[in-house]
């Protein structure tokens, strides 16, 4: 048997997105990386900041807009609603306060959520001081000696701020780590590495994949080992690449490196 004969044939690299087998045959000029996953997750936040901000700033603007143009009236306390939810935190209870007013010939009922405290001071009958909205009479709210604050308006609001900071924060580091891999992507090479380690975790029929992998710095001579993974429907343990299995890596310098 000739030398030619007896050599193996070379593996197909096992590749952490199936995608970047197009850029490695020049189909597409840039590598799929990580960088998409912390896309997501930052416009997720995003969405979540922009629906959680709505209802704030129509609460807000419904309390300015009654502070500056609402018309004082004193209404009679109709009901006492209580309900329970079930929260993050457990059961509580949320408390409602009933209260029916006259404008003009029309009778207006309004519902306000309260502190139990201020259910428990206005009973079923009693007179209490609010302010509404001349246009719009079912906007009304508490005010005067029976206004409150709203214990939980000051937790909203920092949970808001919170979630539009952290996608800030997030939108700034994808956009720098985006315009990093633009620079360097160009300047890059493409070396060999090989599968150190493989795992799968699966839940409700959807593995989730863990490799290691490895591969000799060209700048310094220095093993390199790297960490990632992937997701997908259907995958078991039979996908899982053996150790030795190649692997290729987009390489900048021993800091910049992306596992293809």
């Amino acid at each position: 048997m000739s030398a030619v004969e007896s050599e193996e044939p070379e593996r197909e690299p096992f590749l952490l997105n199936a995608l970047n087998g197009e850029y490695l045959t020049g189909k597409r000029k840039r590598p799929t990386t990580r960088l998409i996953w912390r896309q997501a997750e930052t416009l997720l936040v995003a969405v979540a900041t922009f629906f959680a901000v709505i209802p704030l700033l129509s609460f807000v603007l419904n309390d300015v807009r009654i502070s500056l143009v609402g018309i004082p009236a004193i209404a009679t306390v109709s009901n006492h609603l209580t309900a329970k939810t079930d929260s993050g935190r457990g059961r509580s209870t949320v408390y409602t306060l009933v209260f029916i007013f006259t404008q003009g010939s029309a009778s207006i009922r309004v519902k306000q959520d309260v502190p139990q405290n201020i259910l428990d001071a206005h009973p079923i009958g009693s007179a209490v001081t609010i302010r509404y909205l001349p246009n719009e009479p079912e906007t009304a709210r508490l005010s005067g000696p029976d206004s409150f604050n709203d214990p939980f308006l000051g937790v909203y609001i920092l949970l808001v701020l919170i979630l539009f900071l952290w996608s800030v924060a997030g939108m700034r580091r994808w956009i720098r780590l985006d315009r990093e891999e633009r620079r360097l992507m160009p300047l890059s090479r493409v070396i060999g590495g090989e599968v150190e380690s493989a795992s799968i975790v699966i839940y409700k029929g959807r593995g989730s994949i863990t490799v290691g992998c490895r591969f000799t710095s060209p700048e310094t001579g220095r093993v390199l080992h790297y960490t990632g993974g992937f997701s997908r429907a259907g995958s078991t343990t039979d996908h899982l690449p053996p150790a030795g299995t190649p692997m290729r890596v987009l390489y900048y310098s021993d800091r910049y490196f992306w596992v293809l």
